[in-house]
């Protein structure tokens, strides 16, 4: 499944992907108890700080050489509003919770492979072609795989406390600001039916690496 290159044409035609980002923020912070949104964020950062720099530089080659090969600020399409969700994020309880040191860790740790993805407005850059969106897509994927068990297994089980706490009901919300952001269009369609396909292989995956 192309999940990839599928979300291309969708992500390329999103106007505006802040307002999703301000009915996450919300679902969490009314729907998810703080110290179980917090600690999620803790172990997410936890997690990443734990990647092999070495995995990040194999990560940053990618998206030099593959994913933004001939793409630059002067000729890109921007996903409008990242640069805004990314601030949104930063600045969110959760976020706000976990240790400022490791933070500023985690940025000085990522800040190579990040300074190669292109920028215009403030906002990223997206891949120049359907091909290097699915090689962005499977790159993010290699990188998270090399977290270390311990510190992935922490994060999986993080995740799931907090996710048990998501009701049906109490996700009308965000699954109706998610069609708002991408649409019903058949690109849109498309993306959803890759998405499917390909969760076998995440979860088996994401088993495997926490075990």
């Amino acid at each position: 499944a192309n999940f990839g290159a599928a979300s291309y044409p969708v992500f390329n035609s999103i106007s505006d992907v802040t307002p999703l980002t301000d009915k996450f923020l919300g679902f969490v912070d009314t729907k998810i108890k703080a110290p179980d949104a917090a600690d999620v964020a803790a172990k997410a950062v936890d997690g990443l700080l734990a990647i092999p720099d070495a995995a990040i530089n194999e990560y940053k080659g990618v998206l030099r050489q593959v994913v933004y090969s001939g793409v630059s600020n002067a000729n890109c399409v921007t996903l409008t509003g990242s640069g805004a969700t990314l601030q949104k994020l930063q600045n969110s309880v959760a976020a706000k919770s976990v240790d400022a040191s490791k933070i500023t860790a985690l940025e000085k740790k990522f800040a190579p492979a990040n300074s190669v993805v292109p920028m215009k407005g403030g906002d990223i850059c997206l891949p120049g072609s359907a091909a290097a969106s699915e090689k962005l897509w499977v790159a993010q994927a290699e990188l998270t795989a090399n977290m270390p068990k311990a510190e992935a297994s922490a994060l999986s089980a993080s995740i799931k406390k907090a996710g048990l706490q998501a009701t049906r009901p109490s996700l009308v919300s965000l699954v109706s600001a998610a069609e708002s952001t991408f649409s019903k269009s058949p690109e849109a369609i498309k993306m959803v039916a890759a998405g499917k396909a390909v969760e076998p292989n995440v979860i088996a995956t994401t088993t495997a690496a926490t075990k």
